[in-house]
């Protein structure tokens, strides 16, 4: 059979780029027995046409349907691919796997495959929220709901491998993407003979002409099994392809551990350990549940329930996985970060009737949310949505998936944006340019506070000294751990495009806020990025339920790894919003003897600090310095020695 020509695919979690591979000790050489929970009883190849090669349920090709170097071709619609009747209704628990690649313009709520009975349906919509539904009726509509988790929404053109599974002996459902889990329900009582007899069962549609539930794009293979494939029958499958049918793995022979770069305190993230079986190599066992990681220093590594890795102080720890026998230790140096890195950029630049928000920096895909979670699409320079710009107003905002800052040890974000509040009985504060965390997901608001959050609203409702402040703020415990609260001297101007900033390290011990390139607050930053839990990545909207949305354009958003310099955010604003070629280095202290800071217009009320090393047990102490006012604005040069680490810089707002 001819191999598929897959795309590269770009599978590293949000915040992992280089990858440290170390050789695997075996503990215990015993061969690793896989019992086979899963029995594959359909497979579609679309070598040549819509062909079952395991069970001889052919399909037919519909519409504009076609099959071209092993992939069924749709078009978003009037194609799709017609399955016989009553495939699975005798089916206690179930599997559905496939591979599909995306097009630029598939519809949100476009069905990857459809299985609809008499009483319910089985479906997966591509709307990046990993729903399954299935209806039936008893007394009237019962919806069941399963696996409802932010997921980055698929690079156009990138190969997803995309599994769920039913088991109802445990009665859990599962969803794996690229072979890992994403989500996973574990009080799932549905089960495929509760739908009843399915006459209309399809595969990348409904089987009509509806350009809203038509998939667009590219189909690999589809595959059912009879029972629930278990994580590693998952990750084994991920490992082979679409062109190969799942296997036993073998006996266990080798563990790799690979981590990311050296990064600072403050971050918490996913180790890869990848494994190599007797009959399939390279087999990423991240999220397998009989995984365990474990660390020898946890003054600087602690390993999380979910098994991340979470840092917390400077040092090297020696990080150990452990699977089936096998392990591998690996050290990880967690220290002050060494470089600054675009990783996620949003330039709104997408086609008519795009409703995915590209980010061209990294592989982190957001969508645009309507009113009732309905995705809205770019409509054009005279729609709702405008040219290279997103529009956000009472009923709709941009969401990003998940993970995006608590992975990192220090972030720095950039924001062109256009506030056209306006009235219309929408209260002006609180509003949201960002707002990345948890705390609307647990349904808190009012005096509540156990969220984490991490905003910048354009009017905030009072402030010291200020009556209605542009503020950004971080909070680990609600409204009342929100520290530190930098404000503007007023709130931002209407219907001017304004250039946003906020740099943020707690490894640094500084947190500042930008207005058009100019600093114009600064406090100190001590709580780490790993205490947010931005399971929520919202633009336009808050955490709090009773905030008011964001009414205005945004004509790009940038994020970035490390602490930019002010020196970085004048360039970029100068750049301006459609140009990125700044050569960010490390901002850091220089090898020579000799620290030089410069900071705003006035020499009051500031003091400069240092201390040998960073944490919560860091002594900070005074350094004399005499500012020196040069080209309008203060600077001062500290002589600094071999043993002196840190320093932070303590200025007024």
């Amino acid at each position: 059979m001819k191999a598929k020509q897959i795309p590269a695919i770009n599978r590293a979690g949000l915040c992992f780029h280089i990858f440290i591979l170390a050789v695997a000790l075996p503990l215990l050489c015993l061969p690793v027995q896989t019992g086979v929970a899963a029995t594959l009883t359909h497979r579609y190849s679309f070598n040549a046409d819509a062909s079952d090669s395991v069970g001889g349920a052919d399909g037919v090709l519909l519409g504009n349907a076609y099959v071209t170097n092993g992939a069924l071709v749709l078009d978003g619609t009037n194609s799709s691919v017609q399955l016989p009747n009553d495939l699975f209704t005798n089916y206690d628990s179930i599997s559905f796997e496939m591979w599909f690649a995306n097009g630029a313009l598939t519809s949100p709520t476009a069905q990857l495959y459809t299985f609809s009975g008499t009483n319910g349906i089985m479906t997966y919509a591509l709307d990046g929220q990993g729903n399954y539904t299935s209806n039936y009726y008893v007394g009237g509509v019962v919806l069941l709901r399963t696996d409802s988790v932010a997921l980055p929404i698929p690079a156009v053109a990138n190969v997803v491998h995309l599994v769920w599974t039913q088991d109802s002996a445990s009665q859990t459902a599962s969803l794996y993407v690229n072979g890992l889990l994403a989500g996973q329900n574990t009080n799932f009582t549905f089960t495929p003979a509760l739908i009843g007899s399915t006459t209309n069962d399809y595969i990348g549609g409904i089987g009509s002409t509806s350009t809203a539930a038509n998939f667009q794009g590219n189909i690999l293979e589809f595959r059912a099994y009879q029972g629930a494939m278990s994580p590693l029958d998952v990750a084994v499958a991920d490992a082979l392809g679409p062109d190969q049918t799942r296997l036993d793995p073998g006996a266990l022979q080798d563990l790799r551990l690979v981590a990311p770069p050296p990064t600072g305190p403050g971050a918490l993230f996913r180790a890869g350990v990848n494994a190599d079986f007797a009959n399939v190599t390279n087999v990423n066992i991240s999220t397998q549940p009989d995984l365990i990681l474990s660390s020898d220093n946890t003054n600087v590594i602690v390993i999380a329930p979910d098994q991340r890795l979470q840092t917390v102080g400077q040092g090297v720890a020696d990080v150990t996985a452990s699977y089936r026998g096998f392990s591998n230790t690996l050290a990880v140096t967690v220290g002050v970060p060494q470089d600054v890195a675009l990783i996620h950029r949003y330039s709104f630049n997408e086609q008519t009737n795009d409703w995915i928000i590209h980010d061209s920096a990294g592989d982190a895909d957001g969508q645009i949310i309507g009113n009732t979670y309905q995705p809205y699409a770019f409509q054009g320079t005279n729609g709702v949505y405008g040219t290279n710009q997103l529009l956000t107003t009472r009923s709709d905002y941009g969401e990003l998936p998940p993970g995006l800052i608590s992975c990192l040890s220090e972030v720095s974000i950039e924001a062109w944006v256009t506030w056209l509040y306006s009235g219309n009985g929408i209260p002006s504060t609180w509003q949201r340019i960002f707002d990345f965390g948890n705390y609307g997901s647990v349904g808190n608001v009012g005096s509540t506070n156990n969220g984490t959050y991490f905003f910048l609203t354009p009017e905030a409702a009072s402030g010291t000294g200020y009556a209605y402040p542009a503020r950004t703020t971080i909070s680990e415990n609600g409204k009342l751990g929100e520290t530190p609260i930098l404000n503007w001297t007023n709130s931002l101007p209407l219907s001017v495009p304004v250039f946003v900033g906020v740099t943020y390290s707690p490894v640094h011990g500084v947190m500042k806020f930008y207005i058009n390139g100019r600093p114009v607050a600064s406090g100190i930053a001590t709580i780490p990025l790993s205490a947010i839990v931005d399971i929520n990545d919202w633009l336009g909207k808050s955490q709090y339920s009773d905030d008011p949305p964001f009414i205005g354009l945004y004509d790009e958003f940038r994020i970035y790894r490390g602490l930019l310099s002010d020196t970085d955010v004048a360039a970029d604003y100068a750049a301006g919003p459609n140009a990125v070629g700044v050569d960010y280095v490390l901002h850091d202290f220089p090898s020579s003897n000799s620290l030089n800071i410069t900071w705003g217009t006035t020499a009051t009320n500031w003091f400069l600090e240092s201390s040998p090393t960073l944490g919560p047990g860091a002594t900070w102490a005074p350094v004399p310095a005499t500012p020196m006012l040069q080209n309008g604005r203060y600077n001062v040069a500290v002589p600094i020695s071999g043993d002196t680490g840190y320093f932070r810089l303590h200025a007024p707002p």
